[in-house]
């Protein structure tokens, strides 16, 4: 039985449907690759358009959203379809993180509970977090775990943090030896 030719061939290479891939994983390809132009993603009634300059993402729409915000939706659509528009440049240039740090805010965004909406912006880097609790409250609450008999917090540096009795001292030193 002969293989069917394909009636016509726009471009040299190689076309045609992939399954199987995620939308993340067709990016990190372009990153790779060094792609620039755009990728066209259809999802349902949806559009989005993410563009690449030599393998990074620069720039992304969807909708009325632009930029980062734009990025994570696209990203977080289960399934659709998607074409490579070769070489279509944007003037625009609304994302400056890397294309790495971008994939992990869009899952860490997911895990979350989905991406940015509208009246909902992407968390900006260095914005505050919610503050944690007191060093106090904190060794109260490990206190109250069955079986824990002392506990010291130690802040980065090794030191401990709000506690300078001598049984602080010990913990802090068997912690350290460990």
């Amino acid at each position: 039985m002969a293989a069917e030719k394909p009636s016509k061939v726009t471009a040299a290479g190689f076309e045609g449907d992939i399954s199987g891939l995620g939308l993340t994983d067709i990016i990190q390809l372009d990153v790779v690759n060094r792609f620039s132009g755009c990728i066209d993603v259809v999802y349902e009634d949806r559009r989005g358009l993410v563009f690449l300059k030599d393998g990074e993402v620069v720039h992304a729409e969807q909708g009325g959203a632009t930029g980062e915000s734009a990025f994570y939706e696209i990203v977080s659509w289960p399934e659709g379809h998607f074409s490579h528009k070769e070489n279509v440049a944007t003037t625009r240039r609304t994302i400056e993180k890397s294309c790495q740090f971008l994939l992990l805010e869009a899952h860490r965004l997911m895990d979350e509970g989905g991406p940015p909406r509208a009246g909902r912006p992407a968390p900006q880097p260095g914005a505050p977090a919610a503050k944690p609790p007191s060093a106090g409250a904190l060794l109260e609450t490990l206190r109250t775990i069955p079986g824990v008999v002392y506990a010291v917090i130690e802040g980065k540096s090794g030191g401990r943090v709000s506690d300078d009795s001598y049984e602080g001292e010990v913990v802090g030193g068997q912690a350290q030896y460990v």
